[in-house]
């Protein structure tokens, strides 16, 4: 029996390590948007095994974004929202896909923008759809969620507003 115990402790600690790693390089890729550059692991199969390899440039976002929301989903890669240059809140969505071999393809601007700017937003993907939950703007935190449905071509539909949080929030990870 302390033996199981033992072998099962290790599992959790093992997926937690997994899971605080991935949290970290999606915290990572938030990071590096701030200057226009994502980057993502030699080997973006790496994650599952939790050995990371050499981190290399790819392509650029098109936008400096800063505090923006991200979240790769289907072979495709989603910057949401953010501040720009001038640190003005953005409500821009951009795509892009995840090449075979890590780098990330050129970025596309969607037509369907956030219904308002905001950033340091959560965002999340879940059976297909994009969902912005929470952020800041102009004034204050907001508990504001909205989603928007992930077209098979990676592209984003409209966005629709959903229950609110019960409380304004801001910089949550999800």
């Amino acid at each position: 029996e302390g033996l199981l115990e033992t072998a099962k402790d290790r599992e959790t600690k093992m997926n937690y390590l997994k899971n605080s790693l991935n949290r970290q390089l999606r915290r990572l890729v938030l990071v590096l948007t701030a200057v226009g550059l994502v980057v993502l692991p030699a080997s973006v199969s790496a994650l599952a095994t939790g050995d990371v390899g050499p981190w290399t440039g790819t392509s650029n976002l098109g936008v400096t974004s800063t505090t923006a929301g991200a979240v790769a989903y289907n072979g495709f890669l989603y910057n949401v929202g953010g501040r720009d240059s001038s640190l003005n809140a953005m409500n821009q969505v951009q795509y892009a896909p995840i090449n075979p071999d890590g780098t990330v393809g050129t970025w596309t601007t969607s037509p369907h923008v956030l219904p308002t700017a905001q950033w340091r937003l959560g965002v999340v993907e879940n059976n297909g759809y994009l969902y912005s939950i929470g952020g800041l703007n102009g004034g204050g935190a907001v508990a504001g969620v909205y989603y928007a449905p992930i077209n098979p071509d990676g592209s984003v539909g409209t966005w629709t507003s959903t229950t609110s949080l019960p409380q304004a929030t801001h910089s949550s990870g999800v």
